[in-house]
């Protein structure tokens, strides 16, 4: 399957006229829509069409498709409810769906909320951010919210990742749809209120996360507030690392796949080694850097498998491949040439598939996330369709250190997608306020990346340049969702960055629910990286105050 021509021909001058002359806070204000009621300024919204010139980047247009009024009720408040597209250049290549919820009562502020995944949904803007933060949700709190589906529709029955073969829909979904979808909302929002927003914020995390660092590093000037949570931000070398291990888990006939089965059983002994670091077996491994596992203490007597109680030399030799920083024999953006190892005790169970073997169909069929499990899924799509740009392509044949042929695609996707670029004096200067945190149970972005990355920024600015801007946090048994220590809904990011932003306080420790039950059922300090929570002696262990932030 060929690949179409790039669409970069749209040319430089269009890209700079249009971001000289589009995207700015400061359109002309509306006062008209004061005297309508919330019904009818909502209904006129229906027919709203935002000109090319009012986008900050190359575009057709965006046009409203629907408008209403949703009443209140005990979760939210009344809203109005805006879906619409933006139409790209390329007549080809699918539009930027987009939703907007625009509340009664505004409190003059603007959320723009991340995806998931390979995306191709649209954000539900009433409830995604649910999982991030802690409640109550941004529309509940007041917030115009917007979301998109970054520019293409996830097909049942495809694999997820043929989009990428438009260069347009590429270029959307690596980051153009982020200041896209972002100045349409701009523009909307006057529209409706008559002014524009006072404050500007983004959330996100995995797929959503890398977004949010992507607005940190390209779109600097159109937000105040960032919250970032497990992001998958080195994105083609976590790929490659993921293919890395879904090739070794399904070569000579599936022979390194590790089941579920034997994936629990190599956490319980990463638990076993590492638990009591922190002070405490608690079911939590807090000190992560003390931790030291050896999974060739789990093999099978003679190197066979026989069973779920023992590792086979082919499924630690898969091991490896986890526990080990992959290098590669070139760079990627911004210099990076090689992504690290996991740390001990990552939640593996949920996410190396029900299959040891390959199977193409499955995977085309968009069927791999189950069969393949997600991280062999993701890795598959990405090299097959972003990289090889090839439906039949022998990705188990693809070496990510020296991709030979494919090398100028891989830099050239590297620099549209991956969000590692370590300057961020843009955002810093303009008082930008950033929150970043990552549970280290993580079973598909790698925590250890985020924190190399952390550890960039601070030995760039120092530490106390970078504090008055970032805070980091890492999460001891979160996974991603899920994990040993639950923590969606039970992190109160928003609350603290609002704080920040607002009222110029900035956040320190914090504290952590694990909400596996959708109530409070522990709590721990959210220490500031580099500390770690760790068990003061006495207390009651489900309770955060019976714990301190150390770094020791």
């Amino acid at each position: 399957m060929n690949a179409r021509l790039p669409v970069r021909a749209v040319g430089a001058t269009l890209v700079l006229s249009l971001a000289a002359c589009g995207g700015s806070d400061d359109a002309a204000p509306n006062p008209d829509v004061g005297a309508l009621t919330p019904q009818q300024a909502c209904e006129k919204l229906a027919d709203a069409r935002i000109a090319p010139a009012s986008i900050g980047l190359p575009t057709r247009g965006a046009t409203v498709t629907a408008a209403a009024l949703k009443g209140a009720t005990a979760g939210l408040p009344e809203y109005c409810a805006v879906s619409g597209v933006i139409d790209s250049v390329d007549t080809s290549a699918q539009p930027i769906r987009f939703a907007l919820a625009l509340p009664t009562e505004w409190n003059k502020r603007l959320m723009h909320l991340g995806g998931g995944g390979f995306n191709g949904t649209v954000t539900d803007v009433t409830t995604a951010s649910s999982g991030l933060t802690s409640p109550p949700v941004p529309l509940k709190r007041g917030y115009a919210v917007v979301g998109s589906d970054s520019g293409h529709v996830a097909k049942p029955g495809v694999n997820i990742g043929t989009f990428a073969l438009n260069e347009e829909e590429l270029r959307n979904f690596t980051h153009e749809q982020l200041k896209k979808t972002r100045d349409v909302a701009v523009e909307l929002i006057r529209q409706r209120y008559g002014t524009a927003q006072e404050k500007t914020y983004f959330i996100g995390g995995s797929e959503g996360g890398r977004e949010s660092m992507m607005v940190v590093q390209r779109f600097p000037a159109d937000y105040d507030g960032v919250f970032t949570l497990f992001p998958v931000f080195n994105w083609t070398a976590a790929m490659f690392k993921w293919l890395a291990i879904g090739n070794a888990m399904r070569a000579d006939g599936g022979a390194g796949w590790l089941s579920p089965a034997k994936a629990r059983l190599l956490q319980a002994s990463e638990m076993a080694a590492c638990d009591a670091l922190d002070g405490v077996a608690d079911g939590v491994i807090s000190h992560v850097a003390a931790c030291r596992h050896d999974p060739a203490v789990l093999r099978c007597p003679g190197g066979a498998d026989t069973g779920d109680t023992c590792l086979s030399d082919a499924q630690i030799a898969t091991t490896k491949v986890i526990y080990s920083r992959q290098t590669f024999q070139y760079a990627m953006a911004n210099g990076l040439q090689s992504v690290p190892a996991y740390y001990p005790g990552a939640f593996f169970a949920s996410s190396l598939g029900n299959s040891p073997l390959f199977d193409l169909a499955s995977a085309l069929s968009g069927t791999g996330g189950t069969t393949l499990g997600s991280i062999h899924n993701f890795g598959d799509a990405f090299t097959r369709f972003f990289i090889m740009r090839d439906a039949n392509a022998d990705t188990a044949a693809f070496d990510i250190t020296q991709p030979g042929e494919h090398l100028a695609r891989v830099q050239e996707v590297s620099a549209l997608v991956d969000a590692t670029d370590p300057d961020v004096s843009a955002f810093i200067a303009r008082g930008g306020r950033w929150i970043m945190a990552h549970g280290l149970e993580d079973q598909l972005p790698l925590a250890s990346a985020t924190v190399e990355y952390y550890d960039s920024l601070a030995a760039r600015y120092g530490r106390a340049e970078l504090d008055k801007t970032l805070r980091f946090y890492t999460i001891p048994g979160f996974a991603h969702v899920g994990g040993s220590f639950a923590a969606e809904g039970g992190i109160p990011a928003l609350d603290a960055l609002e704080d920040w932003v607002e009222r110029g306080i900035a956040p320190g420790h914090l504290v952590v629910s694990d909400m596996r039950s959708g109530n409070a059922l522990r709590t721990r300090p959210m220490c500031v990286y580099p500390s770690w929570p760790k068990y003061k002696g006495s207390g009651d262990v489900n309770a955060a105050a019976s714990f301190e932030c150390v770094a020791e």
